[in-house]
């Protein structure tokens, strides 16, 4: 799964960095990370939390992941814990691996979406626009959730619970995503009726 000839960076187990992190090269995560990491390959170990995006080639997870995933390849090993989505090309997910979020199928390098292309009809255009919305809607819940953690100190908290302690503490967003969510309720209880 890895090139051998990349360098290799390790995060050593009690090491907690703040910042975003960039190298083409292998970095394994022992530690903790507040911030992005743009790698060629990251393998997050059992000890290993993350905070924060992970873009790279190829990505392993048997920590916790508390942010979105990109890549071509993901393995979510036995002990992984992943909160938010992941988008990538291909992925293997060990039983016992834990992940809430979206599963979504990459067509680009790095898990990154290429730009549509202009010949595409209206309609197509329209749905692709439509998809991208929403996954840029469920990243930033993912976001707001791994926000509501980290200023709450309680690792536990569901979506629902996160947008609601945000939007007691002010958080715009939040409310928005939380007036959206009765709002399509109240059309879905109507609808039945």
């Amino acid at each position: 799964m890895f090139a051998s000839k990349k360098q290799k960076t390790t995060i050593a187990e009690g090491l907690k960095i703040v910042g975003s992190i960039t190298t083409d090269g292998i970095v394994e995560v022992h530690g903790h990370i507040d911030g992005e990491m743009h790698c060629a390959s990251i393998i997050v170990a059992s000890t290993g939390h993350v905070f924060g995006t992970l873009t790279a080639e190829n990505i392993i997870v048997d920590g916790r992941v508390d942010g979105p995933i990109q890549g071509d390849e993901v393995m979510l090993k036995s002990q992984a814990h992943v909160l938010g989505d992941i988008r990538c090309q291909t992925v293997i997910i060990e039983k016992g691996a834990f992940m809430e979020g979206r599963l979504v199928r990459a067509r680009g390098a790095n898990g990154i979406q290429p730009e549509i292309e202009e010949s595409r009809t209206a309609p197509d255009r329209s749905r692709d626009e439509a998809g991208l919305l929403e996954a840029e809607n469920s990243t930033r819940k993912a976001e707001l959730v791994v926000e509501a953690r980290h200023l709450s100190g309680n690792p536990n908290l569901l979506v629902d619970e996160a947008l609601v302690y945000l939007a007691k503490r002010g958080n715009a967003q939040a409310k928005s995503i939380l007036n959206e969510q009765r709002a399509g309720e109240k059309r879905t209880r109507s609808a039945k009726n």
